[in-house]
């Protein structure tokens, strides 16, 4: 079986739990429409006094922080949630039997997965640009450029939280906090953070991602972007990627030493 089989493989049956499990689908989408809603008014409430609708500008800039934020929730939590469940299962160790190595598989994981989250993306930022009144004048080009560049770091986000699991198989309440500490950075300008918080929201490829989008919805050009702040994007994205990577590297390593891979 080629790679290219085995990706197929990989998001024909994310498709099809899709498919499968309408009724969680359908609300998982409701749930994320809530929750931005309720986020997106509750803060304006909470800073003006008043539930106005905010304008265009600034509720397509939390759009497009909170999309970027909804490939991450499933990127970043398909190669831990795939080790956990094949812990459980007692099937783990067959992976390492497979004709492709470990790592390359939860590769094709995550693509799925990313898939998968856009065919659930597209209804979900419609949605929200009905409800909210917001404009998007993103060239297409440059924000698949932007987003494909930000889900490389994100990949290397997922190993290193792949490699925790496969030394404490359940990580739970652990990733929900970095979805949601995700979140906060999606959806808060970094201009408006603390100095420390601004340096931690430098480094991570999502807050990079979000303010390269935001830019370039403010000027409708991809002439707009800055050139440095893409590199550093890319540059951060690929650091990300290569650390993530030798930490699961390592922590397969530990695992097999400590015998982590038979049980849950």
């Amino acid at each position: 079986m080629g790679p290219l089989t085995a990706l197929q493989a990989e998001i024909k049956l994310a498709l099809i739990k899709m498919r499968r499990y309408p009724l969680q689908t359908l609300s998982s989408l409701i749930v994320l429409y809530i929750l931005f809603t309720g986020l997106f008014y509750g803060s304006r409430a909470i800073s003006t006094g008043d539930l106005l609708p905010p304008s265009e500008g600034l509720a397509g800039q939390a759009i497009v922080g909170f999309f970027l934020w909804y490939l991450a929730l499933f990127a970043i939590d398909s190669m831990s949630q795939a080790i956990g469940e094949e812990a459980q299962t007692g099937t783990l160790e067959q992976f390492y039997l497979a004709r492709w190595d470990f790592a390359v598989m939860l590769f094709f994981r995550f693509l799925a997965s990313l898939v998968a989250s856009m065919v659930m993306a597209i209804p979900l930022f419609l949605l929200l640009k009905l409800s909210t009144g917001a404009t998007t004048r993103l060239d297409p080009i440059w924000a698949l450029l932007i987003v494909g560049t930000t889900t490389v770091g994100l990949c290397g986000f997922g190993y290193l939280l792949a490699g925790l699991t496969l030394l404490f198989k359940r990580l739970g309440n652990a990733i929900s906090i970095v979805q949601f500490g995700l979140l906060f950075l999606a959806l808060t300008p970094l201009e408006r953070l603390s100095p420390p918080l601004q340096f931690i929201a430098s480094t991570l490829p999502l807050a990079q991602g979000v303010k390269l989008l935001r830019i370039a919805l403010d000027q409708g050009s991809s002439l707009s972007i800055p050139l440095l702040q893409m590199l550093l994007l890319i540059a951060n994205s690929l650091a990300y990627l290569t650390i993530g990577l030798l930490w699961f590297r390592r922590a397969e390593k530990v695992a097999r030493e400590h015998g982590l891979m038979s049980h849950d």
